[in-house]
């Protein structure tokens, strides 16, 4: 649910041939829907007698469309994806077209988040067999003919708390990840500001990890201008022979290279944007021209 269609109420799609199905779907969906003795004879006969009373079971704010065929119901979730259906009721049988199996196959390409709900009588297809042409997806729900008011608002308002926590997991997955893309873009900063507040005292200044792998490297002296092009993630031993893992506080003998000039390099605790350890800052001093 993108942050432009959040507090609209929820859309269901209704897919099947017989618009007298779409009026009994309203009826139990949408309380305020005129009670019409013709539907509640249909109802009776399609799913049952009654057994607990519509308003016993409190209604979830939703705004229902009709598809009279498969065809017409894909068409209408790929208009739309501004402000998508999160569930779908498809009836198995739709002649003359494409039956409620290939409906929803072909659905959720066009909405992978759909919950759709296949309405059948076991005549029609197995369970086994359901799954075979669909595989065993988490937004397949089956409701067996004939079923009761009660069955279709339970799993509406069901499905409807599962698509919202779906959705703010994922609203605080993208926060996650633009924070841990400032901190990033933060730690680059300050590692460029140290870099050039020592750079008049180092000849070079690497950035490395907790593990001792290179983060950033910054380098004035011919003698160390390799550690310009080092690749990222590089063993700071490797860069500089001789080193041995640097741990903060110590001073230590390497060289610029195989064969290189000699190099003192002191280590340097480096704190992250929030205070925390994110490796070590090694100040390189070439001892000899």
């Amino acid at each position: 649910m993108s942050e432009s269609t959040r507090g609209r109420s929820r859309r269901v799609l209704i897919v099947d041939d017989s618009p007298d199905i779409h009026a009994l779907f309203r009826k139990m969906l949408l309380p305020e829907s005129a009670v019409d003795p013709q539907l509640e004879s249909l109802e009776a006969e399609l799913f049952g007698p009654k057994t607990v009373a519509p308003e016993s079971t409190p209604a979830v704010d939703v705004r229902l469309d009709s598809a009279l065929q498969g065809e017409e119901a894909i068409e209408k979730v790929k208009a739309a994806r501004d402000d998508p259906y999160f569930l779908a009721f498809v009836d198995v049988r739709m002649p003359p077209g494409i039956d409620g199996i290939a409906t929803v196959r072909r659905l959720w390409p066009v909405a992978p988040d759909l919950y759709t709900v296949i309405c059948t009588a076991y005549s029609d297809y197995s369970w086994e067999a359901i799954s075979r042409e669909l595989g065993h997806s988490p937004n397949l729900l089956i409701l067996r003919k004939p079923f009761e008011s009660i069955e279709v608002r339970q799993i509406v308002s069901t499905v409807a708390r599962m698509y919202d926590a779906l959705a703010a997991m994922r609203d605080n997955l993208e926060q996650l990840q633009r924070a841990m893309a400032e901190l990033e873009g933060a730690a680059l900063a300050g590692r460029a500001r140290t870099a050039a507040a020592c750079a008049h005292a180092a000849d070079a200044v690497l950035f490395v990890g907790p593990d001792g792998r290179l983060l950033d490297a910054h380098a004035r002296h011919e003698a160390l201008a390799a550690l310009r092009s080092a690749a990222k993630g590089a063993r700071a031993e490797d860069l500089l022979p001789g080193l041995g893992p640097p741990r903060a506080g110590a001073r230590l003998a390497a060289r610029a290279g195989p064969g290189g000039a000699p190099v003192e390099v002191t280590a340097h605790p480096l704190d992250g944007p929030q205070g925390a350890p994110e490796g070590l800052m090694l100040l390189c001093h070439v001892t000899t021209p």
